[in-house]
């Protein structure tokens, strides 16, 4: 990950935790953003985070000193148990205990909370489940911060201002098809912000945990200018990212403590872009059936593409 994609305290913070970059800013993202609790009206400062890699890379080492490097005063604002369905997540994301005793004037706000995965491929495993509406909750939770449903036994409401952070192991493109399945390619793909990098080479860090939160923070007009400039440098692909951008700049300024967004802020956010841009390229959803023959044409027509994107 290019080192212009960092903006301020957020990336000096990462390189304390002697990780590759490509884990680590990406893994800060998630923790800064759980801590915001007032944000701008039109941007909703919430991430979704998968970081990509084989097995014993280190991504959980990436996740682990992330959080490592905030103080958290409330530790149930991070669930770390696995949701096996729509309703699973509800009774996941009830309100914390600090914010049952706070009473009803802080029942009116929804409370900022992080699923934290170490293995993300048992969320995916739930999502492409037949006929499980976990993905279009999650769709739903990304922008919004009720979801829910009902039957004839229960009412089960989410309301939480969700950020996802979590480790899929893949060794290649086709490992990441294969897990980010076709029920993803509706929406929920292209809502996470990707984490890729060369494997760890351990290090004992010095992290010093810190209380750090974030200003409120104003987003001025050239910040929506500046997305829709880069979004309109190509043809299509770029909408959800310009606006992840818009969501990385308040999070970066605000735990950076700069009351409005910068235009430096947010051209760092749209690097940050362009790298996810390169990523998406490479890894992407599975857009065919979950049947042999399917996933073969699919694999093939892929094998195409790359060898394309290569040679341009």
């Amino acid at each position: 990950m290019p080192e212009d994609s960092m903006y301020g305290w957020l990336g000096e913070k990462t390189k304390e935790l002697e990780v590759p970059l490509g884990y680590g800013y990406p893994a800060m993202l998630a923790m800064a953003a759980t801590r915001i609790v007032v944000h701008p009206a039109n941007v909703r400062p919430t991430l979704y985070v998968c970081l990509i890699g084989p097995v014993h890379w280190g991504k959980t080492q990436a996740m682990e000193r992330a959080k490592s490097a905030f103080e958290w005063s409330n530790p149930e604002v991070i669930q770390e148990r696995m949701p096996y369905s729509d309703r699973g997540l509800a009774k996941l994301f009830k309100s914390t205990a600090k914010q049952a005793i706070a009473g009803p004037k802080a029942w009116a706000t929804a409370e900022t909370r992080l699923l934290l995965c170490d293995e993300l491929r048992s969320l995916m495993g739930k999502i492409n489940v037949p006929n499980s509406v976990l993905s279009p909750v999650l769709c739903s939770l990304w922008n919004s911060d009720k979801a829910g449903g009902a039957d004839k036994k229960s009412d089960d409401e989410i309301f939480a201002r969700l950020n996802i952070l979590g480790g899929l192991a893949a060794q290649n493109p086709e490992q990441f098809t294969a897990q980010f399945g076709q029920e993803t390619s509706a929406g929920l793909y292209d809502r996470f912000v990707y984490g890729l990098a060369p494997k760890l080479k351990y290090k004992v860090p010095e992290i010093m945990p810190t209380p750090r939160c974030p200003v409120p923070v104003s987003v001025p007009k050239y910040c929506y200018e500046l997305a829709d400039a880069w979004r309109d440098e190509v043809e299509e692909g770029r909408e959800r990212l310009g606006e992840i951008a818009l969501r990385i700049a308040v999070i970066t300024s605000g735990i950076n403590h700069e009351g409005t967004v910068s235009p430096e802020c947010m051209r760092t956010a749209l690097n940050f872009m362009e790298w996810q841009e390169a990523i998406r390229l490479w890894f992407k959803p599975s857009i065919a059936e979950q049947d042999k023959e399917s996933r073969c044409t699919e694999a093939i027509i892929d094998a195409f593409k790359h060898c394309k994107d290569t040679e341009g």
